[in-house]
């Protein structure tokens, strides 16, 4: 909606402007400058999309998923704890706990707000014993979350390591 409106404006402005002045040269030049540096930039998001680095995450999150998906069966319950839901849809698996994304725990640990979050957790993942957690390699901040980190370490070990995502296999399965 921004757009056309912009669009008009700049049409309307630019239809007013005697061209036969230097200074609205300038001024057009700069638009013209603006307009073209905007389109080249706004450019790099679908580059990123398609051959970029969220391409070879999308791509690497395929392979997690097929792994998973290959060594669980339609009613084994995963973890995914990443940002997101993503990895829920990619493997058709149902989530292990009632908190899709890391985020909800985490917000609740780090800043003390009392929900509880992290002990609703542990109770569903007790209740349901999830097959597989696949958590990001690098993401140190959803690794600050210590006590479900510990939780973690104890009923899971490494079974599959990918270049930015870990699959890993609880202990009792």
């Amino acid at each position: 909606m921004v757009t056309p409106v912009l669009s008009v404006l700049v049409g309307l402005a630019l239809s007013k402007i005697d061209w036969q002045l230097t200074f609205d040269k300038v001024i057009l030049s700069l638009l013209i400058v603006n307009f073209s540096g905007s389109f080249v930039f706004s450019l790099k998001q679908p580059y990123n999309f398609f051959f970029g680095e969220a391409s070879k995450d999308f791509q690497e999150k395929m392979l997690v998923a097929e792994y998973v998906k290959t060594n669980t069966t339609e009613k084994d319950k995963i973890i995914a704890y990443v940002y997101g839901s993503t990895f829920y849809y990619l493997t058709d698996r149902r989530p292990g706990v009632r908190y899709v994304s890391a985020s909800h725990p985490l917000l609740d640990y780090r800043e003390n707000f009392g929900f509880q979050f992290n002990q609703k957790f542990i109770e569903d993942a007790e209740k349901n014993q999830p097959k597989y957690l696949i958590v990001a390699n690098f993401d140190k901040l959803y690794s600050t979350n210590y006590e479900l980190m510990d939780y973690f370490n104890q009923h899971y070990f490494l079974e599959k390591a990918f270049t930015n995502y870990s699959v890993f296999k609880r202990y009792s399965l």
